[in-house]
């Protein structure tokens, strides 16, 4: 289970206000589905079959999605260094990465997961089109390889209906963010054979932790919207470990989407130490004091490889020491560097890198966003900057047709 550590962060809570999971879904009634504990019915163990039999029949799974729709999925499959034959596209229009991915699909066998709960996501859906032809191709029994994940009678919807694609729906009460725990990231993250059931576990145990009135979920929103309070606007999420930087990505989306409104907010920013404290550490120590950091640390390694004859004198010092040891002397190093700079900080610590620990620290960040928003008096559900800018690239791209 996750902790929270706020020695270092320069804040004190007394006591926490009554906020609870039933003020966000009396509040917001609509739009929190996600907050329910998962139940592995037939719509999972529907997921898990077809995802472990189409794993047997191909090289790839291309996942085509944008934002929420890839980003747990990447985390998780990067976290557990289990996603070998799990392949991302469609965030950007790029066409180099398109020729990229075509380059590897080349000769291989895949199939595709077009992922919008919109179903109008200009991104994912160009995206498709070019590698739906590209299946249709190479592939005589296509229909049999496509996967589409999208909202109830969306026009991705029908679309997938008229050409008879299998479909895994997203509920109408759960955002794009919030779904990572829905057939948006369950479908691929059980094709690349990680337990989806101990993913479940992990959420639902994250949902009952935060029934205790002390929860560290709450605590970590209190702290983010005391820093605020103290003109600390940017907040690094930063870890020393490289297979958990993708899962810094969802912290940045949940805490930026979700609570970047009415001219305020925290931005939250990811690093990845010690690589960033060799340029983004040096405005850390002596740069304009805006920010506070939020490291996420793993409690227990796996693995240990020890340093042995070390041949080289100027770091014989190190013999004995394994890399895990060596990277928790970096984090404690940083620490008292950046108390020292009047920087705060704050420590989740994670157990470990397992299946496990993904879906509750993936459910922490989703109620910690919605805790924040009842804090600071926003909506954490919409997202009016975000359309904004679809609205003007639709208006654009018609205006040229």
């Amino acid at each position: 289970m996750i902790k929270v550590d706020l020695t270092n962060s320069t804040i004190n809570i007394k006591s926490l206000p009554k906020i609870t999971i039933g003020n966000i879904i009396e509040k917001y009634p609509n739009i929190t589905g996600w907050i329910k504990p998962i139940k592995v019915d037939t719509t999972i163990k529907d997921i898990i079959a077809t995802a472990h039999n189409i794993n047997k029949k191909v090289d790839y799974l291309l996942v085509i999605g944008v934002g929420g729709s890839i980003n747990g999925t990447r985390a998780c499959l990067s976290m557990l260094k289990n996603n070998n034959k799990v392949l991302f596209v469609g965030e950007t229009f790029d066409e180099d990465e398109i020729i990229s991915i075509k380059n590897i699909l080349t000769g291989k066998k895949f199939a595709i997961n077009v992922i919008s709960k919109s179903g109008q996501t200009k991104e994912t859906l160009i995206t498709f089109e070019l590698f739906e032809k590209l299946l249709q191709h190479t592939t005589k029994d296509y229909k049999n390889y496509i996967f589409v994940t999208t909202g109830v009678n969306s026009p991705l919807d029908q679309y997938a209906l008229a050409n008879n694609y299998k479909t895994f729906h997203i509920a109408d009460d759960i955002g794009g963010r919030f779904s990572t725990l829905t057939p948006v990231g369950l479908f691929p993250t059980a094709f690349a054979n990680v337990d989806i059931k101990k993913i479940i576990l992990g959420a639902n145990e994250q949902l009952q932790a935060v029934k205790n009135s002390n929860n560290d979920c709450l605590k970590y929103a209190i702290a983010r919207y005391k820093l605020y309070k103290k003109h600390k606007t940017v907040e690094l999420v930063s870890t020393f470990n490289t297979k958990l930087y993708n899962f810094t990505l969802i912290a940045e989306q949940l805490l930026a989407e979700s609570l970047g409104k009415n001219g305020g907010g925290i931005l939250p920013q990811k690093t990845l130490y010690t690589r960033d404290l060799h340029s983004i550490g040096q405005y850390v120590e002596e740069g304009k004091k805006q920010l506070f950091e939020t490291f996420l640390v793993i409690r227990n390694q796996s693995n240990n490889i020890k340093l042995n004859k070390i041949s080289n004198k100027n770091i014989d010092y190190l013999n004995g020491k394994t890399l895990s040891q060596i990277n928790n002397y970096a984090y404690q190093s940083v620490l008292k560097a950046h108390k020292k700079a009047l920087v705060p900080t704050i420590t989740i610590v994670i157990d470990d890198m397992s299946a496990y620990s993904f879906g509750n620290m993936y459910m922490f960040y989703c109620l910690a966003s919605a805790f924040g928003g009842i804090i600071a008096k926003v909506n954490p559900f919409n997202q009016n900057g975000v359309n904004n800018y679809k609205t003007n690239l639709n208006n654009l791209l018609m205006s040229k047709i």
